[in-house]
């Protein structure tokens, strides 16, 4: 019987490392491995946000604030910098996370992210304690914006911030030094080439694409590993494992990243029986999966929200979940 993989690179790691098969049977188990990714993040976020403070550099005179016609808004996390008589000593760092799955429409959030909930928790804390260690003589807060998972939003917050149509407390284009964010790499592309236009660094704990070398994302960061690193791993552990015809589905440039440089890493110890990009629906999906008898594994390259949706569409049809 054909087995179905659905490869994410955690797993492969996990698998390199030894463990066969990775069935999470006990609640105990499942608060272990989420107290182990929350430890990744904290301790990535430490090391982002220190990087951002080390760099800051406090300004004689400070721009001028968002006028009073500016759009007060509630909806943010924020961190508030303590408030010092001198307004050019207090700095923030901006976040961008995607707290909450995609709406029906742009205008709406679905269901919230628990992994959003940990990146958001993470980088509040990370502020809160490694700012005054940094330095004595400024205050610095952070404040992080929902993005929804999808693009546009996540260009609409950054837009509407920096142009003074929406105003947080005490928070302004003025004082806020650098973004974190956001973990995706279409996200990052979108808001990347916005930012850079701007002249603000922007640094990402997530996003992986290669296509944000390009010189048009000068002013963009990012603490990942590269894709280049992961492709390598998924290789060796294949080869491993003796498998010799793989299927694959990939969504968006994300995906095809992943996907050519699997192809230039395997270089031919592998066969590519057929590349899909997922469809928008659960009968696309299953009707890629279909198509070859001689796959042996499935390779699943996209982000959170399309890899839901592939797993979703195979657990809901017992032809695919079976093969």
């Amino acid at each position: 019987m054909r087995y179905l993989y659905i490869c994410f690179f955690r797993l492969f790691v996990y698998c390199y490392l030894g463990c066969e098969q990775i069935i999470v049977k006990s609640i105990s188990y499942s608060c272990l491995l989420i107290l182990l990714y929350s430890l990744f993040v904290y301790f990535q976020m430490k090391i982002l946000v220190t990087f951002i403070l080390a760099s800051l550099a406090i300004s004689s005179k400070a721009q001028e604030d968002c006028s009073a016609s500016a759009c007060s808004s509630t909806n943010v996390a924020l961190k508030e910098a303590a408030l010092t008589a001198d307004p050019t000593r207090h700095y923030y760092i901006g976040g961008m996370f995607n707290v909450h799955e995609a709406g029906d429409d742009p205008y709406v959030c679905g269901n919230i992210r628990p992994s959003g909930v940990v990146n958001l928790e993470a980088f509040l804390w990370a502020i809160e304690k490694y700012a005054p260690q940094h330095y004595s003589q400024v205050t610095v807060g952070g404040f992080a914006m929902d993005s929804c998972s999808r693009d546009e939003r996540a260009v609409e917050n950054v837009y509407s911030f920096e142009t003074c149509r929406t105003y947080y407390t005490n928070v302004s284009p003025r004082n806020t030094v650098a973004f974190v964010g956001p973990e995706l790499s279409s996200q990052a592309m979108e808001v990347g080439k916005l930012l850079s236009d701007m002249k603000r660094t922007l640094v990402s704990p997530g996003a992986k694409s290669t296509m944000l070398n390009d010189d048009m994302f000068s002013f963009f960061l990012r603490t990942t590993p590269s894709i280049k690193a992961e492709v390598n791993t998924m290789v060796k552990f294949l080869n491993m494992k003796g498998v010799k015809y793989v299927q694959v589905l990939y969504k968006g440039t994300y995906g095809m990243d992943y996907m050519q440089a699997f192809t230039m890493a395997s270089n031919g110890t592998m066969c590519i029986t057929q590349s899909n990009e997922i469809g928008s629906s659960a009968t696309e999906i299953t009707n890629a999966l279909m198509v070859s008898e001689a796959t042996q594994v499935v390779l699943l390259f996209a982000d959170e929200i399309y890899s839901k949706m592939v797993l979703q569409a195979v657990n809901a049809n017992p032809t695919v979940k079976n093969k």
